[in-house]
C-alpha cells in the first residue's frame, strides 16, 4: 500500500469533510480498528506534529485499509478501501452502521499522546427499522380473523376492540368476541361467538387501526382491506390425545354445529357397539358433545377394557358453514402399562406466600376429587385441596407437568414449617397416598431489584434513560425526589455537571402485558450528548416483595436526536392528489430543477440520493443538493428526462432526519412541463433571398424575431449582409438583405445557430435551442 496515495485520500477526504457539521453521528476523523485502535481526530489529522505523523501512518499500515474508517462533519463516512477503491462521493452513499466501529478508540492528540476514549459506535445514526404495518388480514374459519403484523406489537393495544372494524362498524359479538395475542407478538386471533359467525361466500371490509408496536410507535397508516370467506372444505379430525389413562380428545379442523352425544359410538374389536356409562363421550347439561362453535369430542375411558382398542365412529358431524364431515372413523385405547404411583421430590418455599412442589413425573387433575392437585398440609394441620380459592390463591402447573407453584392467600411467618402434599395422581390415574412431608424454610424477600443495563430511547416523544432491573418491579412509595441524584458527563473531552433530574418518573412496559422490569427517567431538555455516569437513588421502585432497589451508578452514552417525528414533504392541504406546496415546479431559466421542501432537516445519505425520488416509477434525476438549508433539496433532472408536459405521479421516499424517523412514502400527482431540447427539423431555399426552417416543437417567436440567433454559411463561408426572421408555431422564414446567386446556389449553404442564442421553445421554461449547431440547407 502506497503511504502517500494513502495520506493524500485520507487527507483529501478530512478536507473535504469540514464544510457541514452533522447531527446525530460520530465525529469527524478517522478511526482505525484491528490492532490500532486509535482516533484521530480532523484538527489532529491536519495539524499533528512531524513526530505524530509518522505513527499516524504506521498505525494506518498495520490496522489495514479494510479497518480504517473516515468520517466526515456531516456523518457521512467510508473505509479506506471503498475510498481508494470507488472513490469519496461513491463510498459515501452507504450509510455507515455501528458494526462498522470498534467499541472504543485511544484519543490520539496533535502530539500523538493519548488522552481519554471514543465510542464512536454509539452514535452511529440507528438504522431505521420500518414503520408497523399489517402484513395480512384473513379469516381462518367461521368463527376466527387473523391479523398479522410485520412488528411485534404491544398486548394491551393488540387486544383492544376499538382498533378493529369490520364493515367499518364495531365487530360483532361485544365482550363475548376474543382478542388474543399469540406468541409471536405479532398475530392476532379474533374469535366471534357462533352466533356472530361469518356467513360463507361472503366479503368483509376489514380495518385496523390504533394498535402500538412494542417500539412504542402507533401503526403507520389505518389499515382497510377487504377479505373473503369462502369454505368449501369438510372438516377433518386430527390425531388422539389422552389427558390421563380415563380421558381421551380428539379435535375437528374447524368450529362445528352443535353435535349430540348420541351421534358419536364406540364398538368393539366384533362390531358391537358397546357406547355406555364409562365409555362414553362426555356431554354437556343439554346431552351435546360439541356446543356451537366448538371443535373437540371428549371420551371417558373408565370403564374401558386396558390395552383393548376401540373404534369410535362419529356421524353427521357439520362445521358451522354448514359443511358435513362425513363418518369419521378413529380407534382409541386405554394404556395401563404405568402402575407406579407418582413421587414428590422436592419442596422449596420462594416467598413466605409461595413454595414449589417437584415431582418425578407428569400430574394432573384429579377428575374425580373436583379437578384438584392433590392435598397439602401445612404446620400438621387439616389439610386443603390443592384447587384455586380458599387458602389457595393461585396453581401453576410447569409446561411438563412436573412441577406445581402453590401461592398462598396469606403469607406464612418467616421460620421454618413442614409442608406436607399427598393424594395426587399421574397422568395413569395412580393416585400416591403417602404423604411426602419436608421442612422448609419461609424467609422473607430480602433482595433489592439489581440493575442489569441502562439504554437510551425515545419515550412518548422525549428522550429517556431506560433502567433495567434483574426482576419485576413497580414504583415505590413515597419516591424520591428525583430518581437521578446528580453526576457528570464527559462531552467533546470536557467534563461537565449533571444536575438531579427525574422527579417524575414512570415504568416502562414496551410489550403492554402489565408487568415491567424496566424505569423510564426522562432526560432534562438540552442535555449534552456524551458519556454519562449519574447516581440512581434508593427507593425509586420495589420488586413484588416490598424491596426497594439501593442506590448505584449509572452509565450510559446519548447522543440528542431532533425527534422522535417523521419527516414529511410540506404539503400545506395534505392532499397528494393536486401536488404538493413544498415542491417548487421548473422554471424560466433553471428548467431541469425543482425543490423539495421537508417539515424538518433531514440527512445527506437520504434527502441527496436521488433515488428516493422518481417520476411515473423512474429515477429520472441526476443530481441532489440542499439549498439555503437541510429542509430543502434541489433536484436536477437528467438530459430530456420529461418527454411531455402533463401531471406525473412524483414519488419521495426513504428519507430520514438524523435520529433516525423515516419518512411514509408519499406519491403526489405532480405537474411537470416537457425538457426535450428544440431542435431545427429542417432548412431548405424558399426564395430568391430567403430560407424557410422548420422545428421540432413550436417556439416562442419573441425569441427569434430579435434576428441574433442566426448566420448564413454559404461554401462554408460566412454570408455577408443580416438577417430578418419571421414566423410562428414551427415554421419560421429566414429573409436576406441580399438575393441568393447563380454560384451561391452551386455552392453548400449552412444555417449555423450562433452560441450566443437565446431562442427558447414556446414550453413555459423555455427549453433553450442548443447553439454552435450547423445545419444543412436544402435547395
Amino acid at each position: 500500500m502506497n503511504k502517500k496515495v494513502v495520506l493524500s485520500v485520507l487527507s483529501t477526504a478530512v478536507v473535504a469533510s469540514m464544510a457541514t457539521s452533522a447531527f446525530a453521528a460520530p465525529k469527524a476523523g478517522i478511526y482505525m480498528g484491528g490492532n490500532v485502535k486509535k482516533y484521530y481526530s480532523t484538527d489532529v489529522v491536519l495539524n499533528m506534529t512531524k513526530e505524530a505523523r509518522k505513527s499516524y501512518l504506521e498505525n494506518v499500515r498495520l490496522a489495514g485499509p479494510n479497518a480504517v474508517v473516515q468520517v466526515d462533519n456531516q456523518g457521512r463516512g467510508a473505509f479506506l478501501q471503498e475510498i481508494l477503491d470507488e472513490g469519496r462521493a461513491k463510498a459515501y452513499e452507504e450509510k455507515l452502521v455501528k458494526e462498522d466501529f470498534i467499541d472504543l478508540y485511544d484519543v490520539v492528540t496533535l502530539d500523538g499522546t493519548i488522552k481519554g476514549t471514543e465510542d464512536a459506535k454509539s452514535k452511529v445514526d440507528p438504522a431505521p427499522t420500518g414503520d408497523l404495518k399489517v402484513d395480512s388480514v384473513s379469516a381462518v374459519d367461521a368463527l376466527t380473523l387473523q391479523v398479522k403484523f410485520n412488528k411485534e406489537v404491544r398486548l394491551d393495544s393488540a387486544q383492544d376492540p376499538a382498533n378493529y372494524k369490520l364493515n367499518g362498524a364495531a365487530i360483532p359479538g361485544g365482550t363475548a368476541t376474543k382478542y388474543e395475542l399469540q406468541a409471536d407478538k405479532k398475530t392476532v386471533l379474533i374469535t366471534l361467538p357462533f352466533a356472530n359467525k361469518l356467513a360463507n361466500n361472503s366479503t368483509y371490509l376489514m380495518s385496523v387501526s390504533g394498535v402500538i408496536g412494542v417500539d412504542q410507535k402507533p401503526l403507520a397508516a389505518a389499515f382497510n382491506q377487504a377479505i373473503s370467506f369462502n369454505d368449501t372444505t369438510a372438516p377433518t379430525l386430527g390425531a388422539v390425545t389422552y389427558e390421563d389413562i380415563n380421558t381421551a380428545k380428539v379435535s375437528f379442523s374447524e368450529p362445528m354445529i352443535q353435535l349430540a352425544g348420541a351421534s358419536i359410538r364406540i364398538y368393539d374389536e366384533t362390531g358391537a357397539d358397546v357406547t355406555a356409562t364409562g365409555l362414553e363421550p362426555v356431554v354437556d347439561a343439554s346431552g351435546f358433545a360439541i356446543a356451537n362453535g366448538g371443535k373437540t369430542i371428549t371420551l371417558d375411558l373408565t370403564n374401558a377394557v386396558a390395552n383393548k382398542a376401540y373404534t369410535v365412529k362419529v356421524y353427521g358431524a357439520v362445521d358451522a358453514s354448514g359443511i358435513g364431515a362425513g363418518t369419521k372413523t378413529f380407534t382409541v385405547t386405554k394404556t395401563s402399562s404405568d402402575i407406579t404411583k407418582p413421587l414428590a421430590t422436592t419442596i422449596a418455599a420462594t416467598g413466605l406466600d409461595t413454595f414449589k412442589i417437584t415431582f418425578n413425573e407428569k400430574v394432573v387433575k384429579d377428575a374425580a376429587n373436583g379437578g384438584r392437585y392433590g392435598t397439602v398440609s401445612i404446620d400438621n394441620q387439616t389439610a386443603f385441596d390443592l384447587v384455586q380459592g380458599g387458602s389457595v390463591a393461585a396453581l401453576t402447573l410447569n409446561e411438563t407437568g412436573t412441577e406445581l407453584t402453590v401461592k398462598l392467600s396469606a403469607p406464612l411467618t418467616g421460620g421454618l414449617h413442614t409442608v406436607a402434599v399427598n393424594n395426587f395422581v399421574d397422568a395413569s390415574l395412580n393416585k400416591q397416598t403417602t404423604a411426602f412431608s419436608k421442612l422448609v424454610n419461609f424467609a422473607a424477600d430480602v433482595t433489592a431489584p439489581k440493575v442489569t443495563g441502562t439504554t437510551v430511547q425515545t419515550v412518548g416523544g422525549a428522550d429517556s434513560i431506560i433502567v433495567s432491573f434483574d426482576e419485576e418491579i413497580k414504583k415505590a412509595s413515597p419516591v424520591p425526589a428525583n430518581a437521578i441524584t446528580g453526576g457528570k458527563v464527559v462531552s467533546e473531552n470536557v467534563e461537565y455537571a449533571v444536575p438531579a433530574f427525574g422527579a417524575s418518573t414512570n415504568l416502562y412496559d414496551p410489550d403492554g402485558d402489565g408487568k415491567s422490569n424496566m424505569l423510564s427517567i426522562a432526560l432534562p431538555a438540552g442535555s449534552k450528548s456524551g458519556a454519562y455516569t449519574v447516581t440512581l437513588a434508593a427507593g425509586v421502585v420495589e420488586d413484588l416483595a416490598g424491596v426497594d432497589n439501593a442506590s448505584g451508578s449509572l452509565t450510559f452514552t446519548y447522543n440528542p436526536t431532533t425527534s422522535s417525528s417523521k419527516p414529511k414533504v410540506v404539503d400545506t392541504d395534505d392532499n397528494p392528489n393536486n401536488g404538493a406546496s413544498g415542491v417548487t415546479a421548473q422554471a424560466v431559466g433553471a428548467p431541469n430543477e425543482i425543490t423539495v421542501a421537508f417539515s424538518k432537516e433531514v440527512t445527506d445519505a437520504t434527502a441527496l440520493n436521488v433515488a428516493n425520488y422518481t417520476v411515473d416509477g423512474e429515477q429520472v434525476f441526476e443530481k441532489a443538493v440542499f439549498v439555503g438549508d437541510k429542509k430543502t433539496v434541489k433536484l436536477t433532472l437528467k438530459p430530456e428526462a420529461i418527454k411531455a408536459t402533463a401531471s406525473y405521479s412524483f414519488q419521495v421516499k426513504n428519507v430520514a432526519d438524523a435520529a433516525g424517523n423515516v419518512m411514509d412514502t408519499v406519491t403526489f400527482i405532480q405537474p411537470f412541463t416537457e425538457t426535450v431540447t428544440p431542435t431545427i427539423k429542417s432548412a431548405a431555399v424558399a426564395g430568391v433571398d430567403s430560407l424557410s426552417i422548420t422545428f421540432s416543437e413550436s417556439m416562442d417567436a419573441a425569441s427569434l424575431t430579435d434576428n441574433n440567433d442566426f448566420e448564413l454559411l454559404i461554401g462554408g463561408v460566412k454570408a455577408a449582409g443580416t438577417l430578418s426572421v419571421t414566423g410562428s408555431g414551427t415554421t419560421y422564414t429566414v429573409t436576406r438583405d441580399t438575393y441568393f446567386t447563380p454560384d451561391d446556389l452551386n455552392k453548400d449553404i449552412q444555417i449555423k445557430v450562433l452560441p450566443t442564442t437565446n431562442a427558447t421553445d414556446a414550453s413555459a421554461i423555455k427549453n433553450a435551442l442548443k447553439g454552435d449547431v450547423v445545419v444543412p440547407v436544402s435547395k
